[in-house]
């Protein structure tokens, strides 16, 4: 008698385990057919991901400008530090071009003056470093630009 309650109870476990898999596997089949995304179905999640990059690149941007305008060594890490002290000063070219270096390593901005949707451009002009984004819309266009500016001083 124990023994058949024990089977009983193993074959209860193994056919929830076995509908669960299946439920999980049709769901996530359904979930994977989805990326293409002509339900819109990932859309908001890129193009808040995209302001996001943008906020943190230009979060990023301002850090290391005020780290060499109080004459300090800019770390970029894995790429280069960049020398600060005794009051050097270097044009907005040669910052757009650092960082430009440093962030490929997550493929997230390009030296641009235009900018497709998802992408992060950096552009020199003067002083400034201008930030541009496109984060996408519903509709699979560029959206509506973002646009920073950070001056070096």
């Amino acid at each position: 008698m124990v023994r058949r309650i024990v089977r009983l109870i193993i074959n209860i476990f193994t056919a929830c385990v076995v509908i669960w898999f299946s439920i999980s596997m049709y769901w996530g089949y359904k979930w994977a057919e989805g990326i293409n995304c002509e339900d819109n179905c990932f859309v908001d999640s890129k193009v808040k991901a995209s302001t996001e990059n943008h906020k943190r690149v230009n979060a990023f941007i301002a850090a290391a400008l005020t780290h060499c305008e109080t004459g300090q060594i800019v770390k970029l890490p894995g790429f280069t530090n960049v020398d600060c002290r005794s009051g050097r000063k270097y044009s907005s070219s040669q910052w757009r071009d650092w960082f430009i270096t440093y962030f490929p390593r997550e493929n997230a901005v390009f030296s641009c003056s235009t900018s497709s949707a998802g992408r992060t451009c950096l552009q020199a002009s003067g002083a400034n470093i201008y930030i541009r984004t496109y984060p996408g819309d519903a509709n699979g266009n560029r959206g509506t630009l973002i646009t920073s500016q950070q001056v070096i001083e």
